[in-house]
């Protein structure tokens, strides 16, 4: 049992807001959050795992990927691009170069193609008995590669994000989960409803945001349930932040993109 008062003293330790990455984000109450878990959405091709990817890395906290969507080499091309500015293409040329730059990342990748829970918690207790504490970070890219105990496809992730929940819980890290939004003949270019979320598993995170990427620099990011400031359900209410998909940076204005001032 635990006091309200000692949950108040707790607040930076379990509960406390990680500092800004992008500048729109913060000012639309868009936060990461220390004991939450968030879910990054889109369709596939519109820019979650370089986001993610971006965002961790800014914020050099230790942190623990599961990345069991992309390979090894791609995320090596991906990091490797946007800790160098260099163009993936050039990373790929030559992935060596960027060894150094990359072991400055503070993250821990975990190459497994359908991880269980149990898979999740050892690999966390892995990384404490490593590091003499849990990651203050983790990823799963993404919630359907993720295998549950449930033969029923929606009610397996239904039981994954209870699972991720509790990790969350013991872990007092920030959660990040990548998943898919409905394909559908409905505007691309404009960020999907909470309705499209597949599985309809928004239940437990604090924060659920869905992306839509316009193929011309534009990243629109909608807060479609936020526990933490704004929320807009339908998607229609977002922020934009800009990207160079071929060096995988961000910028939080396209002044700052055409000036080369990323975020």
């Amino acid at each position: 049992m635990r006091t309200l008062a000692r949950g108040a003293r707790r607040k930076v330790e379990r509960g406390g807001f990680l500092p800004a990455v992008f500048l729109p984000l913060e000012q639309a109450g868009i936060r990461a959050r220390r004991g939450t878990a968030m879910i990054v959405a889109a369709p596939p091709g519109h820019m979650k795992t370089a986001l993610v990817l971006y965002w961790i890395a800014r914020l050099n906290l230790g942190t623990l990927y599961f990345s069991a969507d992309a390979e090894d080499f791609e995320m090596t091309e991906r990091a490797g691009a946007m800790v160098s500015g260099d163009t993936q293409r050039q990373v790929q040329a030559n992935p060596e170069k960027y060894a150094d730059l990359l072991e400055q990342l503070n993250i821990r990748l975990v190459y497994e193609d359908a991880p269980t829970y149990r898979d999740l918690e050892l690999e966390v207790a892995a990384y404490a008995e490593a590091h003499g504490k849990f990651p203050e970070v983790i990823v799963i890219d993404n919630l359907m590669n993720l295998v549950g105990e449930n033969d029923d496809e929606w009610g397996s992730m239904r039981d994954s994000t209870k699972a991720i929940h509790r990790l969350t819980r013991i872990t007092g890290a920030w959660m990040v989960v990548l998943h898919h939004m409905g394909e559908d003949k409905a505007d691309q270019t404009k960020p999907q409803p909470r309705t499209k979320l597949q599985g309809k598993v928004s239940q437990l995170a604090k924060v659920v945001l869905s992306l839509a990427f316009d193929g011309d620099g534009e990243l629109k990011v909608a807060p479609v349930k936020n526990r933490f400031g704004r929320g807009d359900a339908s998607g229609s209410t977002y922020v934009s932040i800009y990207v160079r998909p071929e060096i995988h940076q961000f910028y939080n204005s396209r002044a700052d993109l055409q000036m080369g001032r990323p975020a």
